[in-house]
């Protein structure tokens, strides 16, 4: 165990909130470390003084407005975060809606003299020939129409 993963680990250690294998490791280190050694009963002596200190009790007055002021802050500070979320969704909803409009194909047209190609069926004749067999596919021809005299 090196020094940062001592000292990330100091409070925990400190607080006995440690396993027995992780206390262990820290022990091992605070035998072999000066440094750390002397963190740790800085934080020890500190833990001590704060336990000196006397605590003023507090009046259930008190206690209650405090828990009041509390919840009014709470309040005030969660309430403009969700309207502001409500509005985030709001523009996103608008936007995808226009964009799936936008993007919506439009409806097919006829074939222009310009698109390469047109399939043209067989005579009504040569259909009802292949009805006769027992099947139903229709011959197509392809037409070339780059050749096309239309304008």
């Amino acid at each position: 165990m090196n020094c940062e993963q001592f000292k990330a680990k100091l409070d925990a250690y400190h607080d006995g909130e440690l396993d027995a294998a992780r206390v262990a490791e820290m022990d091992a280190h605070l035998r072999e470390c000066q440094s750390c050694t002397r963190a740790l009963q800085s934080l020890q002596s500190m833990s001590r003084l704060m336990q000196t200190i006397p605590m003023a009790e507090m009046s259930a007055d008190a206690f209650s407005r405090l828990h009041a002021e509390v919840d009014r802050t709470m309040d005030r500070s969660l309430l403009p975060l969700a309207r502001s979320f409500i509005g985030i969704a709001a523009s996103i909803l608008i936007f995808a809606t226009a964009g799936l409009l936008w993007m919506q194909p439009s409806p097919a047209s006829a074939p222009q003299p310009w698109e390469g190609a047109m399939l043209v069926s067989q005579q009504n004749n040569d259909l009802s020939q292949s009805a006769n067999a027992g099947t139903m596919e229709p011959d197509l021809i392809v037409a070339d129409l780059s050749r096309s005299t239309r304008p």
